[in-house]
This record gives C-alpha cells, sequence and structure tokens, in this order.
C-alpha cells in the first residue's frame, strides 16, 4: 500500500488543477461588422488624425489630418464621383484625382495659392487633354488627342481666345492656324 501511495501520489498532485494557477487568457473574438456613425483615429496626445464617416452630403468620406489639425488628404465618393484630394500644409488643395460620373477620369494640380495650373482627363470617348492655366486660371495651352488619334495643340491669350491651333487632320495632313483678338483666322498653313 505504501509503495501504491508512493507511485500514485506525485501523478495525481501533477494531474489535479493546482488553485494558485492562473487561467488561460481568453481568446478575444472578432465581430464580424462595426456600425458607427463615424471613426476617429487619435494619437498620443489625443489629437484626430483621421475620421472616417458620412460628410453632411451624405456621402461616404475619409480624412487624414496632420499633426496641427489641418486636413491633408480626403478620399470620398459622391454623386458626381469619386475623389482624391490632397492638401499642404496651409491646407491649399493641391493635387486632385477623381473619376466624375459619366466616367471621365481627372488629375488636377494647383499653385501654393491654390489656383488651378495643370489638368489632364480621358474622357469615356477616349479624348485625352491636358490643360495648362496662368495664375488667374485662365486657359493658356492645351493639348488634346481625339479618339481617332487626331493630335490638336492649342494657345490662347489671355482672353482665352484661341491665338494658334496646330494640328494633324484624320487623313495625316498637318494644319496650322493663327488667329487675331476678334478670333478670326489670319493665316493658315495646311501640309500635304
Amino acid at each position: 500500500m505504501v509503495y501504491i501511495l508512493a507511485v500514485l501520489l506525485p501523478l495525481c498532485l501533477c494531474a489535479c488543477p493546482r488553485a494558485d494557477k492562473t487561467p488561460p487568457a481568453a481568446v478575444p473574438t472578432t465581430a464580424d461588422v462595426v456600425r458607427a456613425k463615424r471613426f476617429e483615429v487619435t494619437d498620443a496626445t489625443g489629437k484626430t488624425r483621421a475620421t472616417l464617416g458620412v460628410n453632411k452630403y451624405g456621402a461616404p468620406q475619409f480624412e487624414l489630418f496632420d499633426a496641427e489639425g489641418k486636413t491633408r488628404a480626403t478620399l470620398g465618393v459622391g454623386k458626381n464621383g469619386t475623389g482624391l484630394l490632397l492638401s499642404d500644409a496651409t491646407g491649399k488643395s493641391r493635387v486632385g484625382l477623381s473619376v466624375a460620373k459619366d466616367g471621365t477620369s481627372i488629375l488636377e494640380m494647383a499653385d501654393a495659392a491654390g489656383k488651378l495650373r495643370v489638368k489632364l482627363a480621358v474622357a469615356p470617348d477616349g479624348t485625352s487633354l491636358l490643360g495648362l492655366f496662368d495664375a488667374a486660371e485662365n486657359t493658356r495651352a492645351t493639348l488634346a488627342v481625339a479618339p481617332d488619334g487626331r493630335p490638336l495643340f492649342g494657345l490662347f491669350d489671355a482672353a482665352q481666345k484661341t491665338r494658334a491651333s496646330l494640328g494633324v487632320a484624320s487623313d495625316g495632313t498637318p494644319m496650322l492656324m493663327l488667329f487675331d483678338a476678334a478670333g478670326r483666322a489670319t493665316r493658315s498653313l495646311v501640309g500635304r
């Protein structure tokens, strides 16, 4: 009997739970869906650095903020399309990337004053366009390629009147036209 106790007692003590043992940590569960009207991400100091929610127009919007609280990036989806807006440290919008409701994709870039200076677009029909603007946001030069591949280059005065046009017709004929301030063609050159 002493032999049996000497063998079985250590086995029982090892197999029996001890009171001083801590229970295993609970496995965290993951919710399938989390619903909220707005989410905010804050930094260590409590400043809001990102938000995800629905804006005042009822469209979903994601915003990122710098350490000073200025909006630096906004991504949104609205009734007119989807867009991404990037801003500089002063809060001026500098770059916009969007896809309009009609399918036109657009990239716009602004100067330090927030004035549009460059626009690149591709229309649903395949027309591609590059526009260059002055500090007053007047179109000064455009370069376009039509869906059939015809290129066209235009130069404009401060009143946005076409002053020069260079292009290639669908049959491959090059053309150069010069215009006066009233928009009348004053010179034209058509190649062969």
